[in-house]
């Protein structure tokens, strides 16, 4: 039974059949192995993209089901057939905020902050979840979505400035010093941070990415220079002192 389900799982991604799709519904609901609901689930999602019945079906799969992959797998397709669609954005965001689990919650911020990224209340809820989820993983997702498409947004540089400082994890804090290298390139406020969190940032990897976001945008400063120097010398942590070492080679 499981082998014939995956191999209709399969057949749907070519081919997908109605027949297929109403036992792939009553696979994804009943079947007792988690791998073949999931698979049931993937396979609607990518055969059936905006069909009704198989969002309402997802819905209730990434809401219902006992267990996290057939969850985050529901979301996944959702986010991915559905991208833009203005009645499946509450659905997620309340699948970001309140399920259980941080992996569900991680998926659906992903989705969002993906296939939602010109709605203009995204932003706000975007920073809600990058600062009040409990998962660093989460609020991790949540800083790259607004770092990697919101920009242009003149208040997200002081935001993400925020991040970078207070986060209590270092991830976060990581996330939000990779994005002001890579979106803010030249921009003194963010030349600031970066030095500011090359230096002081407790954890290594924060340091870390802030060194080499700073090579990468700003190696014609003498003070960013400098401040490579400094680090391959006089970081307490190795892998710090190998990537300014390495900056200042390629940059010879």
């Amino acid at each position: 039974m499981g082998r014939s389900v995956l191999e209709l799982a399969d057949r749907c991604y070519l081919a997908p059949q109605a027949q297929d799709s109403r036992r792939l519904h009553r696979t994804a609901v009943h079947n007792q192995h988690i791998f073949i609901r999931r698979a049931a689930v993937q396979a609607l999602g990518s055969g059936w993209a905006g069909d009704p019945e198989t969002l309402n079906l997802l819905r209730d799969r990434a809401t219902n089901d006992e267990h996290l992959d057939v969850r985050v797998a529901a979301i996944y397709e959702m986010g991915a057939g559905w991208a833009g669609d203005p009645g499946v954005l509450p659905w997620l965001r309340d699948r970001a905020t309140n399920d259980t689990d941080p992996d569900v919650r991680w998926t659906a911020v992903r989705a969002v902050g993906t296939g939602w990224a010109d709605t203009p209340e995204v932003l706000t809820w975007l920073r809600d979840r990058a600062t009040n989820d409990e998962h660093h993983e989460v609020r991790r997702a949540a800083v790259q979505a607004i770092g990697t498409d919101r920009a242009d947004a003149p208040e997200v540089l002081a935001w993400l400035r925020d991040r970078a400082t207070n986060d209590e994890h270092h991830d976060v804090r990581q996330a939000a010093v990779e994005a002001v290298g890579a979106r803010w390139a030249n921009d003194r406020a963010a030349l600031d941070l970066l030095r500011d969190r090359a230096k002081s940032d407790q954890h290594p990897d924060v340091r870390r990415a802030a060194v080499e976001a700073l090579g990468s945008a700003w190696a014609d400063k003498r003070e960013v220079l400098d401040l490579l120097r400094d680090r391959a010398t006089n970081d307490e942590d190795e892998d710090v002192r190998q990537a300014a070492s390495a900056l200042l080679a390629y940059l010879a």
